[in-house]
């Protein structure tokens, strides 16, 4: 009788571990990253009130009789499977999106591990985790370096809010875009010549811009149109002496590049684009003449044919065209330098002329904000309008992620079984994440609920055991009376 009472004790006090359980999970069901646990049952040993026969010629096998006493928790489960994503719009904020993965925490020399990616940069620019300020892991790169080396373990990430980007100087320039097939010569029916004082030149010509002081020549052509600052001086189309009336010529095109000095500084100096004649060559002539622009003086005009595939329309020669000038220091001294313009990204299809380029150079830049990426890097943006990976975001995985020891506030610590971590990148551990997004809780409340009333009845049951052997025992003892 007294077998029963123990037996239902333990009943009673194990369900009421699970229950302890359930209402855990029910209680962290809106907090961020935190898994749900899972109660299991077993039998303990029971008591063999005979063993088991083996069977004879004469009569069969006996099974051994056996008493339960009742039973235990054999484990408590993390339940590691991922929740839902909630978008929040905050750029620091991060959601794993795989069910293995954890952040790296560190508070002073402790490190823990979590999935509640709900971080922030603190006043000096560290990545701390809200509500705890304790420093999120990876690598910093190094100042100045175009990307991050994830080389050593990781350490503190720190932003410098304060950091500056230094001008690059523009060293290379390519062009783009297409130059008219339709474009043909035109005659020149009167020419008006200025020189720098914005006086007409006079004379019968040819002008040519840098002689005689001719700075501006504006054409008009025999159908009424006309052109302006046309640079055809020194080789141009073969123009050595300049224009003159009744002359043929394809007028040009000016595509503006922008060209950026080693302290920063910017100037806009103006490329010519014109057909050779005769247009069945498929030839232009591309030149920048010599002058003064925003500063960068250019000493010598400079000038490369492009030639055209007739039939396809794609670029087929024309040497990259070097360019050198000069501008001036803050000392007053004047700086060299050089760039090249390229030309094989351009084409000759009918329709319209629009000549572009993009250079690599830009400013100096000063720090505006930060993002992060799905691997995890963390870029920054600088007022220059450029980009700059500053740091990048480790992550650890485990053999037995279940194994890992809770430690309150959606922490967790390594255990004997759950493994040594492996950190690394997103990508070399196969995690993906969401930035601007939490994971929620995996608590399923549905679930939660049906466990409560099994547990609640398991409960109810073995009180019944209880009381019910109480009877047994208060009607043993009335025998006696």
């Amino acid at each position: 009788m007294m077998r029963s009472l123990f037996t239902a004790v333990s009943g009673l006090e194990n369900h009421q571990t699970r229950m302890d359980v359930i209402g855990n999970n029910i209680a962290n069901v809106n907090t961020t990253g935190f898994k749900a646990s899972r109660v299991n049952f077993q039998d303990t040993l029971s008591q063999t009130l005979s063993g088991a026969s083996a069977p004879t010629d004469n009569i069969g096998g006996i099974n051994p009789k056996q008493v339960g006493l009742g039973m235990s928790v054999a484990s408590i489960d993390k339940e590691m499977g991922h929740g839902s994503v909630q978008a929040t719009g905050n750029t620091t904020d991060l959601a794993i999106d795989t069910d293995a993965g954890f952040f790296i925490i560190k508070n002073g020399p402790e490190t823990y591990y979590t999935r509640n990616g709900d971080f922030s940069l603190d006043a000096t620019g560290n990545l701390v985790m809200n509500g705890s300020g304790m420093h999120v892991q990876g690598w910093n790169a190094k100042e100045g370096a175009k990307s991050v080396s994830t080389n050593g373990a990781p350490t503190n990430i720190a932003i410098n809010m304060n950091s500056s980007m230094p001008a690059q100087a523009t060293s290379s320039v390519i062009f783009n875009g297409n130059l008219s097939a339709d474009s043909q010569p035109k005659t020149i029916a009167s020419i008006v010549a200025t020189n720098d004082k914005g006086a007409p030149v006079t004379g019968q010509g040819p002008f040519s811009i840098g002689t005689n002081g001719v700075t501006n020549i504006e054409l008009t052509f025999t159908d009424g149109t006309t052109a302006s600052g046309i640079p055809s001086g020194g080789t141009a189309n073969g123009k050595a002496n300049g224009y003159k009336i009744g002359q043929q010529v394809c007028p040009s095109n000016t595509s503006m590049i922008t060209l950026f000095d080693s302290l920063g500084g910017k100037h806009a100096v103006p490329a010519y684009f014109e057909r050779q004649i005769p247009a069945s060559a498929n030839k232009w002539t591309v030149s920048v003449p010599a002058g003064t622009y925003d500063g960068a003086t250019i000493t010598k005009a400079v000038t490369e044919t492009v030639t055209f595939d007739g039939k396809t329309g794609k670029w087929q020669s024309g040497a990259p065209l070097q360019v050198n000038f000069t501008v001036p220091n803050v000392d007053g001294s004047m700086l060299p330098a050089s760039v090249s313009m390229q030309f094989s990204n351009m084409t000759q299809y009918v329709g319209v002329t629009n000549a572009n380029n993009t250079s690599n150079g830009y400013p100096t830049g000063f720090y505006k904000d930060m993002t992060i990426g799905q691997d995890g890097v963390i870029t920054a943006s600088y007022s220059n309008g450029q980009r700059l990976p500053v740091a990048q975001i480790a992550i650890a995985t485990f053999n037995n992620s279940a194994g890992l020891t809770k430690e309150g506030q959606s922490l967790y610590a390594t255990s004997n079984n759950s493994g040594q971590p492996r950190v690394g990148t997103f990508a070399a551990e196969g995690v993906t994440v969401t930035p601007g997004a939490l994971e929620m809780s995996n608590v399923d409340i549905a679930k939660e609920f049906s466990n409560m009333i099994v547990t609640q009845r398991g409960f109810q049951a073995n009180s019944k055991v209880i009381t019910t052997s109480d009877e047994m025992l208060e009607t043993l003892i009335q025998m006696k009376r």
